[in-house]
């Protein structure tokens, strides 16, 4: 993350902690290119008819073909396996596909796009998501709702991640946002950490480290 924001990105993440904020309180009682999908627990929501177990194999194979250096033709399936899956609701490929615009180096760089993303999928309880939207806000330094909830997400993924260099990534992040905010807001941080609950919970995690696919997955459906 550069710490060189222009003043429109840095007025795009206000509105973004402002939205993450104001989901927030209306739920009260509510490599950052994630890995391999592992086994987990079938689920069979209403109103999609995509089988799970095929969405986890377009997650694995758009990871795969992007780490194989491979050529343009195999980079663009990739971004279509992931928009697909996005689009779809799975949360690994909703993390990913908004990574792409974060990075922008295969997408244009869209920052928007990539929160939006981040969003959907920290919805659906994806770790790698928590970490993605802690490691964005926290490049706001002008803003400190933005910084509150940084420290928030950061909590969720160093609590949720597997040990790997993301969670020690999220962990570096929660420290030093801990030395920068207040801690009356520090502390608030960790109690909007506490009662999170996303709105759906997908037991279809990321593993920390990107790695070929070794899954068994059950065919399921999985709603939007």
């Amino acid at each position: 993350m550069s710490a060189d924001l222009s003043q429109s990105q840095h007025q795009l993440l206000q509105w973004q902690a402002q939205l993450l904020l104001s989901r927030d309180l209306s739920h009260a009682k509510g490599q950052r290119h994630g890995g391999a999908i592992g086994g987990g627990k079938d689920r069979m929501p209403v109103g999609q008819t995509t089988p799970k177990s095929k969405l986890v194999e377009n997650h694995n194979k758009a990871l795969s073909l992007l780490h194989a250096d491979g050529d343009t033709g195999q980079i663009e399936q990739a971004i279509r396996l992931y928009r697909q899956n996005a689009h779809l609701g799975f949360a690994g490929s909703q993390n990913n596909f908004g990574d792409l615009f974060e990075d922008g180096d295969l997408v244009p760089k869209d920052l928007l796009v990539a929160m939006y993303w981040y969003a959907r999928s920290s919805e659906r309880g994806e770790p790698t998501a928590y970490y993605s939207i802690a490691s964005l806000l926290s490049a706001s330094t002008e803003n400190i709702d933005a910084l509150v909830l940084a420290a928030k997400y950061a909590t969720l993924a160093a609590d949720q991640l597997p040990d790997g260099k993301n969670k020690l990534s999220a962990l570096q992040i929660r420290e030093t946002l801990s030395e920068i905010l207040s801690k009356e807001l520090y502390e608030y941080a960790q109690e909007l950490a506490k009662s999170y609950q996303p709105l759906i919970d997908e037991p279809w995690k990321m593993e920390d480290v990107p790695g070929p696919p070794t899954i068994s997955a059950p065919g399921s459906s999985l709603m939007n």
